[in-house]
Protein backbone atom coordinates (compact mmCIF):
# COMPACT_ATOMS: atom_id res chain seq x y z
CA UNK A 1 0.00 0.00 0.00
CA UNK A 2 2.55 2.52 0.95
CA UNK A 3 4.25 1.59 -2.38
CA UNK A 4 1.20 2.50 -4.32
CA UNK A 5 0.51 5.61 -2.75
CA UNK A 6 4.28 6.73 -3.40
CA UNK A 7 3.80 5.78 -7.08
CA UNK A 8 0.75 7.83 -7.08
CA UNK A 9 2.46 11.21 -5.43
CA UNK A 10 5.09 10.56 -8.55
CA UNK A 11 2.91 10.64 -11.09
CA UNK A 12 0.65 13.47 -9.40
CA UNK A 13 3.90 15.16 -9.36
CA UNK A 14 4.64 14.76 -12.63
CA UNK A 15 1.72 16.10 -14.01
CA UNK A 16 2.41 19.04 -11.71
CA UNK A 17 5.59 19.80 -13.20
CA UNK A 18 4.48 19.32 -16.53
CA UNK A 19 1.44 21.70 -16.49
CA UNK A 20 3.28 24.40 -14.69
CA UNK A 21 6.33 24.26 -17.58
CA UNK A 22 3.77 24.45 -19.98
CA UNK A 23 1.79 27.14 -18.45
CA UNK A 24 4.91 29.13 -17.85
CA UNK A 25 6.81 29.10 -21.36
CA UNK A 26 6.03 32.44 -21.85
CA UNK A 27 7.33 34.25 -19.13
CA UNK A 28 10.28 33.80 -21.69
CA UNK A 29 9.28 37.13 -23.04
CA UNK A 30 8.41 37.46 -27.02
CA UNK A 31 11.68 38.62 -27.43
CA UNK A 32 13.56 35.65 -26.11
CA UNK A 33 11.45 33.60 -27.89
CA UNK A 34 11.79 35.09 -31.21
CA UNK A 35 15.75 35.09 -30.81
CA UNK A 36 15.40 31.35 -30.48
CA UNK A 37 13.17 30.86 -33.27
CA UNK A 38 15.18 33.19 -35.64
CA UNK A 39 18.10 31.40 -34.47
CA UNK A 40 16.86 27.60 -35.00
CA UNK A 41 15.83 28.99 -38.43
CA UNK A 42 19.11 30.88 -39.84
CA UNK A 43 20.93 27.41 -38.42
CA UNK A 44 18.99 25.24 -40.69
CA UNK A 45 18.40 26.99 -43.81
CA UNK A 46 22.25 28.07 -43.63
CA UNK A 47 23.00 24.07 -43.31
CA UNK A 48 20.91 23.09 -46.18
CA UNK A 49 22.90 25.94 -48.36
CA UNK A 50 25.55 24.61 -47.50
CA UNK A 51 24.67 21.13 -48.36
CA UNK A 52 23.89 22.24 -51.56
CA UNK A 53 26.90 24.21 -52.33
CA UNK A 54 28.92 21.62 -51.32
CA UNK A 55 27.29 19.08 -53.35
CA UNK A 56 27.37 21.58 -56.27
CA UNK A 57 31.29 21.75 -55.59
CA UNK A 58 32.21 18.47 -55.47
CA UNK A 59 30.21 17.46 -59.08
CA UNK A 60 32.62 17.39 -62.14
CA UNK A 61 32.81 20.89 -64.56
CA UNK A 62 33.00 20.73 -68.33
CA UNK A 63 35.28 23.45 -69.61
CA UNK A 64 35.15 24.23 -73.41
CA UNK A 65 38.26 25.32 -75.31
CA UNK A 66 39.89 26.10 -78.06
CA UNK A 67 43.76 25.45 -79.08
CA UNK A 68 45.38 26.58 -82.24
CA UNK A 69 47.68 23.96 -84.17
CA UNK A 70 48.16 20.28 -82.41
CA UNK A 71 46.50 19.71 -79.20
CA UNK A 72 48.48 18.08 -76.51
CA UNK A 73 46.56 15.99 -74.67
CA UNK A 74 48.81 13.90 -72.84
CA UNK A 75 50.00 17.98 -71.33
CA UNK A 76 46.40 18.61 -70.78
CA UNK A 77 45.62 15.31 -68.89
CA UNK A 78 48.55 16.13 -66.51
CA UNK A 79 47.07 19.32 -64.77
CA UNK A 80 45.96 17.84 -61.16
CA UNK A 81 42.22 19.81 -61.61
CA UNK A 82 41.75 17.55 -65.02
CA UNK A 83 39.85 14.33 -64.87
CA UNK A 84 39.65 13.80 -68.67
CA UNK A 85 39.65 15.71 -72.07
CA UNK A 86 38.95 15.01 -75.82
CA UNK A 87 38.95 16.95 -78.85
CA UNK A 88 35.25 17.49 -80.13
CA UNK A 89 33.64 18.07 -83.06
CA UNK A 90 30.11 19.10 -83.44
CA UNK A 91 28.03 18.76 -85.94
CA UNK A 92 24.20 18.30 -86.87
CA UNK A 93 22.66 15.41 -88.37
CA UNK A 94 19.28 14.03 -89.41
CA UNK A 95 19.27 10.33 -88.49
CA UNK A 96 16.65 7.98 -90.02
CA UNK A 97 15.50 4.45 -90.12
CA UNK A 98 12.97 2.92 -92.45
CA UNK A 99 10.09 4.62 -91.13
CA UNK A 100 11.39 7.51 -88.95
CA UNK A 101 13.48 9.91 -88.12
CA UNK A 102 15.71 12.18 -85.51
CA UNK A 103 17.00 15.80 -85.78
CA UNK A 104 20.08 15.84 -83.40
CA UNK A 105 23.59 17.25 -83.01
CA UNK A 106 26.46 14.78 -82.60
CA UNK A 107 29.07 15.18 -80.45
CA UNK A 108 32.55 13.45 -81.39
CA UNK A 109 34.81 12.82 -78.52
CA UNK A 110 37.46 9.82 -77.96
CA UNK A 111 35.81 6.49 -75.80
CA UNK A 112 37.78 7.52 -72.87
CA UNK A 113 36.45 10.83 -72.29
CA UNK A 114 32.76 9.41 -72.01
CA UNK A 115 31.55 7.99 -69.26
CA UNK A 116 27.82 7.21 -69.21
CA UNK A 117 25.62 5.05 -67.51
CA UNK A 118 24.44 2.69 -70.74
CA UNK A 119 21.18 0.70 -70.16
CA UNK A 120 22.00 -1.21 -73.44
CA UNK A 121 24.72 -1.88 -75.72
CA UNK A 122 28.02 -0.24 -74.88
CA UNK A 123 30.84 2.40 -76.39
CA UNK A 124 32.33 2.46 -80.01
CA UNK A 125 35.65 2.02 -80.26
CA UNK A 126 38.56 4.41 -81.32
CA UNK A 127 39.30 3.54 -84.53
CA UNK A 128 36.31 2.34 -86.79
CA UNK A 129 35.33 2.91 -90.52
CA UNK A 130 32.20 2.86 -89.39
CA UNK A 131 29.95 5.19 -87.22
CA UNK A 132 29.04 3.52 -84.54
CA UNK A 133 26.87 6.11 -82.52
CA UNK A 134 25.99 5.74 -78.95
CA UNK A 135 22.40 8.00 -78.18
CA UNK A 136 20.78 8.64 -74.89
CA UNK A 137 17.35 7.05 -73.65
CA UNK A 138 15.40 10.34 -74.79
CA UNK A 139 16.94 9.67 -79.01
CA UNK A 140 16.35 6.23 -78.69
CA UNK A 141 12.88 6.77 -77.89
CA UNK A 142 12.16 10.09 -79.61
CA UNK A 143 12.20 8.95 -83.31
CA UNK A 144 9.41 10.30 -85.73
CA UNK A 145 7.43 8.56 -88.34
CA UNK A 146 6.22 10.04 -91.31
CA UNK A 147 2.63 9.91 -89.17
CA UNK A 148 4.30 12.05 -86.51
CA UNK A 149 3.94 9.45 -84.03
CA UNK A 150 7.07 7.99 -82.08
CA UNK A 151 9.09 5.27 -82.87
CA UNK A 152 12.48 3.52 -80.80
CA UNK A 153 15.51 2.08 -81.67
CA UNK A 154 17.75 -0.44 -80.31
CA UNK A 155 21.46 -1.40 -80.16
CA UNK A 156 22.13 -3.08 -83.58
CA UNK A 157 20.04 -1.26 -85.23
CA UNK A 158 20.95 0.39 -88.18
CA UNK A 159 20.46 4.11 -89.25
CA UNK A 160 21.50 6.58 -92.13
CA UNK A 161 23.34 9.54 -91.07
CA UNK A 162 23.71 13.09 -92.57
CA UNK A 163 27.52 14.11 -92.38
CA UNK A 164 29.05 16.67 -94.08
CA UNK A 165 26.94 17.49 -97.03
CA UNK A 166 26.43 13.69 -97.90
CA UNK A 167 25.00 10.63 -96.15
CA UNK A 168 26.53 7.71 -94.70
CA UNK A 169 25.33 4.31 -92.55
CA UNK A 170 25.64 4.09 -89.31
CA UNK A 171 24.83 1.49 -86.24
CA UNK A 172 23.44 2.02 -82.66
CA UNK A 173 25.94 0.59 -80.47
CA UNK A 174 24.83 1.50 -76.73
CA UNK A 175 22.11 3.56 -75.34
CA UNK A 176 22.71 5.56 -72.06
CA UNK A 177 20.73 6.98 -68.99
CA UNK A 178 20.82 11.11 -68.44
CA UNK A 179 18.36 13.60 -67.88
CA UNK A 180 18.11 15.11 -70.43
CA UNK A 181 14.98 16.00 -72.36
CA UNK A 182 16.67 16.19 -75.35
CA UNK A 183 19.05 14.06 -77.61
CA UNK A 184 22.28 13.48 -77.07
CA UNK A 185 24.76 11.22 -79.72
CA UNK A 186 28.13 10.70 -79.38
CA UNK A 187 30.73 8.70 -82.33
CA UNK A 188 33.91 8.62 -82.70
CA UNK A 189 36.13 11.49 -83.01
CA UNK A 190 38.56 9.56 -84.64
CA UNK A 191 36.48 9.08 -87.81
CA UNK A 192 34.96 12.28 -88.08
CA UNK A 193 37.76 13.72 -88.22
CA UNK A 194 38.48 12.27 -91.40
CA UNK A 195 35.16 13.24 -92.96
CA UNK A 196 34.30 16.31 -91.75
CA UNK A 197 36.30 19.68 -93.44
CA UNK A 198 39.76 20.55 -91.60
CA UNK A 199 39.74 23.28 -89.40
CA UNK A 200 43.09 25.20 -87.68
CA UNK A 201 42.13 25.06 -84.47
CA UNK A 202 40.78 21.91 -82.42
CA UNK A 203 37.92 22.38 -79.89
CA UNK A 204 37.99 20.44 -76.54
CA UNK A 205 36.11 19.21 -73.62
CA UNK A 206 37.75 19.35 -70.15
CA UNK A 207 36.04 17.37 -67.34
CA UNK A 208 37.82 18.97 -64.14
CA UNK A 209 37.38 16.43 -60.95
CA UNK A 210 35.68 18.96 -59.29
CA UNK A 211 33.82 22.26 -59.59
CA UNK A 212 35.67 23.86 -57.20
CA UNK A 213 39.06 23.15 -58.82
CA UNK A 214 37.67 25.72 -61.61
CA UNK A 215 39.84 28.42 -60.79
CA UNK A 216 43.27 26.36 -60.34
CA UNK A 217 42.71 24.16 -63.52
CA UNK A 218 41.34 27.30 -65.67
CA UNK A 219 44.43 28.81 -64.26
CA UNK A 220 47.13 26.09 -65.11
CA UNK A 221 45.28 24.93 -68.76
CA UNK A 222 45.48 29.12 -70.09
CA UNK A 223 49.60 28.64 -68.84
CA UNK A 224 49.15 25.64 -71.61
CA UNK A 225 47.86 27.85 -74.12
CA UNK A 226 44.32 26.75 -74.03
CA UNK A 227 41.66 29.67 -74.84
CA UNK A 228 38.64 28.46 -72.14
CA UNK A 229 35.17 29.42 -72.29
CA UNK A 230 33.58 29.27 -69.35
CA UNK A 231 32.00 31.77 -66.52
CA UNK A 232 34.53 33.12 -65.24
CA UNK A 233 32.74 35.39 -62.06
CA UNK A 234 31.65 31.41 -61.27
CA UNK A 235 34.29 30.75 -59.07
CA UNK A 236 33.89 34.22 -57.04
CA UNK A 237 30.40 33.76 -56.59
CA UNK A 238 31.21 30.53 -55.15
CA UNK A 239 33.37 32.31 -52.88
CA UNK A 240 30.97 34.85 -51.85
CA UNK A 241 28.02 32.17 -50.80
CA UNK A 242 30.22 30.36 -48.77
CA UNK A 243 31.19 33.91 -46.97
CA UNK A 244 27.59 34.40 -46.67
CA UNK A 245 27.01 31.19 -45.31
CA UNK A 246 29.44 31.67 -42.63
CA UNK A 247 28.39 34.69 -41.61
CA UNK A 248 24.52 33.94 -41.56
CA UNK A 249 25.57 30.68 -39.33
CA UNK A 250 27.30 32.69 -36.28
CA UNK A 251 24.67 34.87 -36.71
CA UNK A 252 22.46 32.17 -36.03
CA UNK A 253 24.64 31.27 -32.96
CA UNK A 254 24.92 34.55 -31.76
CA UNK A 255 21.07 34.58 -31.43
CA UNK A 256 20.33 31.06 -29.73
CA UNK A 257 23.45 32.19 -27.33
CA UNK A 258 21.46 35.58 -26.32
CA UNK A 259 18.56 33.64 -26.00
CA UNK A 260 19.84 31.08 -23.69
CA UNK A 261 21.64 33.39 -21.73
CA UNK A 262 18.12 34.85 -21.12
CA UNK A 263 16.56 31.92 -20.37
CA UNK A 264 18.96 30.92 -18.19
CA UNK A 265 18.91 34.22 -15.94
CA UNK A 266 14.89 34.11 -16.01
CA UNK A 267 15.61 30.71 -14.50
CA UNK A 268 17.60 31.91 -11.84
CA UNK A 269 15.54 35.20 -11.07
CA UNK A 270 12.58 32.85 -10.70
CA UNK A 271 14.47 30.78 -8.17
CA UNK A 272 15.27 34.19 -6.34
CA UNK A 273 12.16 35.96 -6.62
CA UNK A 274 8.99 33.50 -6.87
CA UNK A 275 9.30 32.98 -3.47
CA UNK A 276 5.96 32.01 -2.67
CA UNK A 277 5.01 30.19 -5.85
CA UNK A 278 8.04 28.13 -4.72
CA UNK A 279 6.29 27.16 -1.54
CA UNK A 280 2.76 26.72 -2.93
CA UNK A 281 4.71 24.24 -5.23
CA UNK A 282 6.28 22.38 -2.50
CA UNK A 283 2.75 22.28 -0.83
CA UNK A 284 1.09 21.04 -3.14
CA UNK A 285 3.75 17.54 -2.91
CA UNK A 286 6.25 18.30 -5.06
CA UNK A 287 9.74 17.66 -3.37
CA UNK A 288 13.26 19.51 -4.10
CA UNK A 289 14.18 16.97 -6.79
CA UNK A 290 11.39 17.57 -8.60
CA UNK A 291 11.03 21.42 -8.67
CA UNK A 292 14.70 21.42 -9.83
CA UNK A 293 13.15 19.59 -12.95
CA UNK A 294 10.79 22.29 -13.88
CA UNK A 295 12.97 24.75 -15.74
CA UNK A 296 15.08 21.81 -17.60
CA UNK A 297 11.48 20.60 -18.71
CA UNK A 298 10.40 24.18 -19.35
CA UNK A 299 13.83 24.86 -21.37
CA UNK A 300 13.55 21.61 -23.24
CA UNK A 301 9.46 21.58 -24.13
CA UNK A 302 10.10 25.35 -25.02
CA UNK A 303 13.69 24.36 -27.62
CA UNK A 304 11.49 21.57 -29.03
CA UNK A 305 8.39 23.54 -30.10
CA UNK A 306 10.00 26.08 -31.65
CA UNK A 307 12.80 23.85 -33.34
CA UNK A 308 9.48 22.26 -34.36
CA UNK A 309 8.25 25.61 -35.70
CA UNK A 310 11.52 26.26 -38.03
CA UNK A 311 11.45 23.02 -38.88
CA UNK A 312 8.08 23.19 -40.66
CA UNK A 313 8.75 26.80 -41.94
CA UNK A 314 11.89 25.58 -43.81
CA UNK A 315 10.05 22.55 -45.11
CA UNK A 316 7.42 24.83 -46.83
CA UNK A 317 10.16 27.28 -48.09
CA UNK A 318 12.21 24.31 -49.18
CA UNK A 319 15.02 24.89 -47.42
CA UNK A 320 15.37 21.41 -45.28
CA UNK A 321 17.28 18.62 -46.10
CA UNK A 322 18.79 15.84 -43.15
CA UNK A 323 21.95 18.11 -43.05
CA UNK A 324 19.58 20.85 -41.98
CA UNK A 325 17.71 18.84 -39.72
CA UNK A 326 21.15 17.48 -37.73
CA UNK A 327 22.50 20.81 -37.41
CA UNK A 328 19.43 22.06 -35.91
CA UNK A 329 19.16 19.42 -33.75
CA UNK A 330 22.59 20.02 -32.63
CA UNK A 331 21.92 23.88 -32.26
CA UNK A 332 18.97 22.48 -30.10
CA UNK A 333 21.02 20.36 -27.89
CA UNK A 334 23.84 23.38 -27.81
CA UNK A 335 21.22 25.86 -26.50
CA UNK A 336 19.67 23.52 -23.68
CA UNK A 337 22.66 22.90 -22.17
CA UNK A 338 23.83 26.24 -21.84
CA UNK A 339 20.31 27.59 -20.53
CA UNK A 340 20.70 24.41 -17.79
CA UNK A 341 24.37 24.84 -17.16
CA UNK A 342 23.19 29.02 -16.66
CA UNK A 343 20.64 28.32 -14.02
CA UNK A 344 22.92 26.26 -11.81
Amino acid sequence: MQLLESSRRNNSGIGIICKFALKTVGRYGKITLLMLFLGFFFLITTAHSYSQLSEELSQPYILSGTVTGQADLTRYREVEAVEAVTPVLSFDTELSTKDASLSASVAAVTAEYLNLDFIQGNLFSNETNMPFLVLNRYAAEHFLSEEETEANVSVGDNLTMTISDGERSAIVCGIFEDSLEEPAVYMSYSLAVRILPKSESVDLRIRLSHAQDLDEGARELKKLDVSLSYEEDLPQSWRLNKQQIYQTALSALVLILCAAVQMGSRHRREMTEAIAERQALLSSGLGEGQLRCIFPLRTVVTGLGILSVAYALAAVLSRLSLTAVIVGGTGFLLHSGIVIVLQR
